[in-house]
């Protein structure tokens, strides 16, 4: 998305003053058919996105008097009837925001299961377009990586860090988790050549803002995240606004 800092057209100080007034609720009721952004949050694995993605949540929620809504097992629930999947499949794959990366990396190893694919992909280009979405895994980042209306972010840490945390939330050695993630990275650069056709080594650039949760906290990531989105929001809504009071 290409970035802006205010309006594009000038603003009377008449009109400057009816959109100080207003606060973001308001203006997002008075322009509507303004475009909706969506947020994606890509992750290395072993980088914790559960909590950043609910404080973004909360926050847009609160700021913007709208429903956001996390996508990561509910796109799932969506394609569950598919012939190709059963759900018993989807139980088994398990709970939160690993589980897009999981269906991923399984579609690879299955390759029968690429109609599957296709309808998963489907489905998340109908949500982002529709907006108000926070769309969490680096599957998921890839998809959505050329619409306009998607703000792109990424979570990242040390290989050290990233195994430490599987190793202590899967109780296992750290020499199985160190494989782990390697086996697990292996599986997203195939996916993401074999289905989405790029190379992981030239998407870096392409995200809005990358976090090092090793350097930064939670609240830090989601309150700087929150503010670009709103940031985004607003000029777009004053635009709007703008338009309709010229």
């Amino acid at each position: 998305m290409q970035k802006r800092t205010g309006p594009t057209l000038p603003l009377t100080c008449r009109q400057l003053s009816m959109i100080n007034s207003l606060n973001l609720r308001d203006k997002n009721d008075l322009c509507k058919e303004q475009t909706k952004l969506t947020v994606t949050i890509s992750r290395q694995y072993g980088c914790d996105v559960n909590a950043v993605a609910k404080a973004v949540q909360k926050t847009l929620e609160q700021e913007t008097g709208q429903e956001w809504v996390i996508y990561d097992k509910k796109l799932l629930d969506k394609i569950g009837h598919h012939d190709s999947i059963s759900k018993c499949l989807l139980r088994s794959l398990g709970d939160h925001y690993q589980v897009i990366d999981k269906i991923f990396g399984f579609f690879h190893a299955k390759p029968r299961y690429y109609k599957t694919y296709l309808a998963l992909r489907k489905h998340a280009i109908s949500i982002a377009k529709k907006g108000n979405a926070i769309m969490v895994g680096g599957g998921l980042s890839l998809i959505t990586r050329n619409m306009p209306n998607c703000l792109k972010y990424q979570i990242v840490a040390p290989k050290e860090y990233r195994i430490a945390s599987v190793a202590r939330k899967k109780r296992i050695l750290l020499s199985k988790a160190s494989d782990y993630i390697s086996q697990k990275q292996l599986m997203y650069e195939r996916f993401a050549t074999k289905y989405v056709g790029i190379d992981l080594n030239n998407v870096h650039e392409s995200y809005d803002r990358s976090y090092d949760i090793s350097k930064v906290d939670i609240d830090t990531v989601a309150d700087d995240i929150t503010g670009r989105v709103l940031e985004e929001i607003n000029i777009q809504v004053s635009e709007c606004f703008y338009s309709q009071t010229a």
